[in-house]
């Protein structure tokens, strides 16, 4: 019995199926058991596959997006654009599938601070961010939406992508403030 119910369990713990045979076995497995508990988020919401899994999809879609933008961006610009997000596996994702050289993703966040400048004193910045627009837009002198990410189930729905260009003071100090927050003791000595 063990056996048999650790079976019926593996595609719930272990994404083993496609995005859709896997939301359609989570149904049937919900309707056979009452069970839904693997599919609440962290956030409390219900999705349709477990978050695990859900979290894991959005990111070639998100990178291809964003490499296309910086392409338009570095065409009109000529000079160096830099990506900015305050999302750790955001900024992972777009190095990993992203095309080396031609954008450079900064990031506030875990080990990406490392690698990050410590002051944003560039001119153009692409900035992915939950925020609304009525938020980002005191954070430049010059903003654009350039899109909003909809992807099922992914946390990465409803990110929007924006352009930022001559980062404000409040921007600035928000970076900042990013920075300390995750890591308070950062060049100190």
């Amino acid at each position: 019995m063990i056996y048999f119910f650790a079976l019926l369990s593996l595609p719930i713990v272990i994404p083993i199926f496609s995005v859709e045979t896997c939301r359609a076995y989570s149904r049937k497995m919900i309707a056979l058991t009452d069970f839904s508990r693997p599919l609440r988020y962290e956030d409390g919401s219900q999705g349709g596959i477990p978050q695990f899994f859900a979290d894991m999809t959005g990111w070639q879609e998100l990178t291809s997006r964003v490499n296309s933008i910086a392409n338009t961006q570095i065409a009109e610009n000529k000079k160096g654009i830099y990506i900015l997000t305050n999302n750790y596996a955001i900024a992972g994702a777009l190095k990993f599938y992203g095309k080396p050289g031609i954008s450079k993703v900064i990031s506030p966040d875990n080990s990406f601070l490392l690698y990050s400048p410590d002051q944003l004193n560039m001119r153009t910045i692409i900035y992915l961010s939950k925020d609304s627009p009525q938020m980002v837009d005191r954070l430049a002198k010059n903003v654009k939406l350039l899109g909003k990410l909809s992807t099922e189930n992914s946390h990465i729905n409803g990110l929007y992508i924006y352009r930022l260009i001559i980062p404000s003071l409040a921007m600035k100090q928000k970076y900042v403030m990013d920075r300390i927050k995750f890591y308070p003791d950062y060049g100190k000595k």
